[in-house]
This record gives C-alpha cells, structure tokens and sequence, in this order.
C-alpha cells in the first residue's frame, strides 16, 4: 500500500527499477471517475524494458475481495475527460502531470500497475458530499468506460507493498 503524497520505487517483476512515483493528489467527480496529479522520475536507462507512457489502462479499481477491474478512459461528457489520455515518458526525466481514470463510484482502493509490473495500491478518499458543486455533464453510464481494444477483465492479484 502507499500513501497519497509520498514517493515509491516502481520496479518491475524482474527487479528492474522503472523509476519513482508519487500521488500528490486524489480528486473524485461522480459519474466521471478519478483525477490523480502525479510526479514520476523514470530511471536513466534506455531500452525496451524502460517506462515508456502511462495512460488510464495502467490503473485499475481495487475490490474488496482483492480482484481488480481495469480502468479506462473517462467519457467525453465529463469535464476532465482530456486529461484522460496517454502520455509520453522518456529515459532520465521527471514529469509531473494530471491523468484521469474511469472507476466505479464505490471504489475505494486503486492500484498504479504499468506493464510488467506488479502494481501498487492506494487508497481514495470518499466521494464528494455534495454532487451538485462537481462540474460533470449530465453522463448516461455511470460506469468506466474502458479502451474498446481492451477487455474489461477481473483478476486476483499479489500487489507490492511500498
């Protein structure tokens, strides 16, 4: 588990490390997902096993029971909707950006899980008490709305703990 605000390794199944990462912030909108401002500092080496991009399918919902559900993109009616996208990462850099991901309403545990890797989870904080004072457009599916190239699948797996 890691804490909003604080750095951890991403290292990836092999030992590798990826880089750093932190969570700085958590923004919740209903119907429309999760906002997450990042800072990430990959490591200096090049090659095909470094962190290339992170996008909202390098995220996914937590559930109780420990399977997990992966994000996607949010929908186009929700204001934050282009900060829902890929984004670029290059050898030796740091970045610090706004990335939004489609999860459920009743999630309350995430997880940051690039490829390779065995993911790291973190808790949400609560939906806002007033829904009125978010800025979504009217959604007609409450649900993520995953990639259509990619297969909404449920799997139990064994997170890393930072």
């Amino acid at each position: 588990m890691v804490r909003i605000g604080r750095e951890f390794a991403v290292v990836n199944r092999d030992g590798v490390e990826l880089g750093t990462a932190r969570i700085d912030d958590v923004v919740r909108t209903p119907g429309c997902g999760v906002e997450l401002t990042l800072s990430i500092r990959t490591s200096g080496e090049a090659g095909p096993d470094r962190w290339a991009s992170i996008s909202p399918g390098d995220f996914a919902e937590v559930r109780p029971g420990g399977s997990i559900r992966k994000a996607g993109r949010v929908s186009s009616d929700c204001e934050r909707s282009a900060n829902s996208r890929v984004t670029a990462l290059s050898a030796g850099r740091e970045y610090e950006f706004v990335i939004a991901i489609a999860l459920d309403d009743s999630a309350q545990r995430a997880m940051l899980r690039p490829d390779s890797t065995a993911g790291w989870v973190f808790d949400l904080p609560p939906l806002p008490k007033d829904a009125a004072t978010t800025s979504q457009a009217p959604a007609t599916n409450a649900s993520p709305t995953p990639d259509a190239s990619e297969p909404s699948v449920e799997t139990s797996v064994n997170t890393a703990e930072a």
